[in-house]
C-alpha cells in the first residue's frame, strides 16, 4: 500500500525534489508517477494506475502550483 500519493503537475518536475526530500525525513511508501522504480511504467494502463493508487494511499500532497490548477487531470486526482 502506498502511503503518500504525490499530485503534481506534469509540467512541474519539482514532484521529484519533494519525492526525495520525504524520503530523506524517512518516508518509504511513495507514489510518483513518473519515478523510474515506482512509478507507472510505460505501455501500462496509466489512468488505471493512478486511480489504484490513489484509492490504496493513506495520503496525498498535491503540489499547487499555476500548472497543477490548470491541469484538469490534476482537479480530478483530488476529488
Amino acid at each position: 500500500m502506498t502511503a503518500i500519493f504525490i499530485s503534481h503537475s506534469s509540467a512541474d518536475n519539482a514532484a521529484a525534489e519533494m519525492k526525495a526530500w520525504l524520503e530523506a525525513q524517512g518516508h518509504t511508501s511513495l507514489f510518483l508517477d513518473f519515478d523510474p522504480e515506482a512509478g507507472i511504467k510505460g505501455g501500462s494502463g496509466w489512468e488505471q494506475t493512478l486511480y489504484q493508487q490513489l484509492r490504496q494511499c493513506q495520503a496525498v500532497i498535491a503540489l499547487l502550483t499555476p500548472s497543477w490548477l490548470a491541469s484538469k487531470w490534476c482537479w480530478v486526482r483530488l476529488f
